[in-house]
């Protein structure tokens, strides 16, 4: 997908690398990397987010369940782009 510049935390985001997604409403349908200082990383497929984008579901992979993901909770969602 392509995301428009201004989508990303860090300003100086250079295409094609990792990059934090602020915008958590454009990350439907994509697979992301999902971060917090707590936790190990998830990835996974969105396979829904609030209109707001505050929170998202990462889809059920095999022997994981799905998974809510609240921002408030001080989670990143990463993407390549």
């Amino acid at each position: 997908m392509q995301y428009p510049q201004d989508s990303f935390a860090d300003a100086r985001h250079l295409p094609g690398r990792p990059a934090i997604l602020k915008d958590w409403a454009l990350a439907k349908g994509e697979l992301v990397e999902v971060r917090h200082h707590e936790l190990p990383p998830r990835e996974g497929l969105v396979d829904e987010v609030t209109p707001d984008g505050v929170i998202l579901w990462l889809a059920a992979e095999g022997a994981t369940t799905r998974r809510m993901i609240d921002k408030s909770e001080g989670f990143e969602v990463w993407v390549s782009a």
